[in-house]
């Protein structure tokens, strides 16, 4: 699968195993997790959090209402300069898009990245309030700045930590060509 809107607590426990406990907008289900993720224990968050998992691992988005009834889901930004894999098919994202243009009534989507590198999303309302998942081969350790837990804030020094930019670095500047 590429992406599941409001899977049902068995979904996530056929997928992610059978020990644990997660915690899903309140539903209990038992299931052991991916990876664990520490966050800070603050309710405050992370303004513009990066996340590091593994191929195959994926990303649990909340879709919510605000006080003025728009819906906040996440939305994949195609021309990031930060994204690294060109070849990403966002086809769930957009997916998930039609399904709540649509009216119909999502509160979770889950998503399972197949490819490494670094994706980026951004809520379809509040343009500013942006993830970073960086996905890393499963062979592969994510950086060091993730060994405390896997939500930190994003910064040049961890996106450029990612393996798939130090084999294929991207300059974010880029000098103008004006002839």
């Amino acid at each position: 699968f590429s992406g599941v809107t409001d899977a049902s607590d068995a979904y996530f426990q056929s997928m992610l195993g059978t020990s644990g406990t997660v915690t899903v907008r309140g539903r209990h289900s038992s299931s052991r997790k991916l990876q664990q993720v520490n966050a800070p224990a603050s309710s405050e968050g992370v303004v513009s959090p990066m996340i590091c998992i593994k191929v195959g691992q994926g990303v649990m988005f909340q879709v919510t209402t605000d006080d003025a009834g728009k819906k906040h889901y996440p939305q994949y930004i195609r021309d990031s300069l930060f994204n690294t894999n060109t070849a990403f098919d966002y086809g769930a994202f957009v997916g998930l898009h039609e399904k709540v243009v649509d009216g119909t009534d999502v509160k979770v989507f889950f998503y399972t990245f197949r490819e490494p590198g670094i994706y980026a999303f951004q809520d379809v309302v509040n343009s500013m309030q942006r993830t970073i998942v960086g996905v890393v081969e499963a062979s592969v350790e994510c950086p060091a700045q993730f060994a405390n837990g896997g939500v930190q804030p994003t910064n040049a020094d961890t996106l450029k930590s990612f393996p798939d930019l130090r084999k294929n670095p991207i300059s974010l500047v880029t000098t103008p060509n004006y002839t």
